[in-house]
């Protein structure tokens, strides 16, 4: 079926390596073998590429956004760390680590889906040299980190990205997972789990794996510890702690100041026109910290915020 599947789409694939059997029976897997399904998804998702561009996603960027671009690549809290036991490729994200307030501020929708785009490239790109290696199909095992979620992950925006990443994956990366962990989840974390599982394709919902913070010994089955990051109970590498993402793109002209427990800071502005506009951007790296804002005018105050 492979091989009828390669003669039907041959003129649409964009490269070689889209008509190797172990490039084309993910397609075919993922329609249960269904060759008229399996050529529809194909066809739509090569069609798919070509609108996107995803060949030069992250080469012919505007300078901003290219900036913007690997600033993310920085902040964003995940890596790749050596391979399965037999193998495959290792990935770490730890998700809860990420403040999806400030990532939803600072990007667009249209950037945080190209972004997911250029990293889903370099995932195939390492499955190929695998595959290659093993001389077999080779799916990527993945680890999530729940530390630190919170209800702020859940907020409508935060759930609008899941979904819009799941449905692009779904239909343009199929059976790219061979098993995920997700580690760390705290007690609440079901309620999101049947909300989000709904977006996700049956047999990924199927490799997934929920445990607490008892996981060490589930993952050992399956990795060596010299590729758990450090930073996991691991002696691997670290990945990158996350937070608050503030782009130095989106900031070279703002004021960043540091206030120490129990001290204040203070701006005045003198408001010399009358009907004047007075706005402020205030973004917070850690902890919280009383704000106000106050009109003076004639030795009267008035407190506005």
């Amino acid at each position: 079926m492979i091989g009828a599947l390669r003669d039907i789409v041959k003129d649409d694939a964009h490269h070689k390596h889209q008509l190797t059997d172990f490039y084309l029976s993910r397609w075919l897997v993922a329609r249960q073998w269904n060759l008229e399904e399996a050529t529809k998804m194909y066809k739509s998702s090569m069609q798919w590429r070509k609108e996107m561009n995803v060949d030069s996603i992250a080469k012919n960027l505007p300078k901003e956004e290219s900036q913007l671009f690997e600033e993310y690549t920085n902040y964003w809290p995940s890596g790749f760390i050596g391979e399965t036991l037999d193998g495959w490729t290792l990935y770490f994200e730890k998700i809860g680590c990420v403040d999806p307030s400030s990532v939803i501020t600072h990007t667009t929708k249209e950037f945080r889906i190209k972004y997911n785009i250029w990293k889903m490239e370099n995932l195939e790109k390492r499955r190929r040299k695998i595959e290659k290696k093993l001389g077999k199909t080779a799916g990527t095992t993945m680890v999530v980190d729940l530390s630190g979620i919170g209800w702020g992950h859940t907020s409508t925006a935060s759930l609008e990205v899941f979904q819009s990443v799941s449905a692009i994956n779904k239909l343009n990366y199929p059976e790219t997972l061979r098993k995920s962990f997700i580690i760390n989840a705290p007690s609440f974390f079901s309620m999101i789990w049947n909300l989000v599982s709904k977006w996700m394709d049956p047999t990924t919902k199927d490799k997934t794996v929920v445990l607490g913070g008892d996981y060490m010994n589930n993952l050992l089955e399956y990795m060596d510890i010299s590729c758990i990051p450090s930073n996991l109970g691991g002696k691997g590498p670290a990945i990158p702690s996350g937070g608050t993402f503030l782009p130095n793109c989106r900031f070279s002209s703002g004021t960043k100041i540091t206030i120490a427990r129990s001290s204040t800071y203070e701006e005045v502005f003198n408001v010399t026109k009358v009907n004047s506009t007075i706005s402020w951007h205030l973004i917070l790296e850690n902890n919280d910290i009383g704000f106000s804002v106050v009109f003076l005018t004639e030795g009267n105050v008035m407190f506005i915020l």
